[in-house]
């Protein structure tokens, strides 16, 4: 067996749209929540962002592998909105 591994630096977006589908063995991301307590996450829509990556989690994630995404603590509430298509483990952090 070839294990192979690759780190691929790019607009998320972007990149996973040119991957193949069914190719990705995991997903690890901490998104801009869009709480405004850094200049860089000032006027993000974090469920705008989630709407529009999540569809290609979905497409390029292998069967039976992982995605691990970082919520803000007080965005969980809306987590129903996204009809996750898989198992999803939440596990709440009290500080940074």
């Amino acid at each position: 067996m070839v294990l192979t591994h690759k780190i691929i630096c790019g607009d998320c977006i972007e990149v996973m749209e040119e991957m193949e589908s069914d190719s990705v063995d995991l997903i690890v991301t901490d998104p801009p929540y869009g709480i405004n307590k850094a200049e860089w996450d000032k006027g993000i829509d974090f469920f705008n962002l989630i709407d529009r990556i999540y569809p290609q989690f979905v497409r390029i994630l292998k069967e039976q592998c992982l995605a691990f995404i970082w919520f803000p603590k007080k965005k969980l509430y809306e987590l129903y909105k996204l009809n996750f298509k898989f198992n999803v483990f939440i596990e709440i952090k009290n500080f940074a």
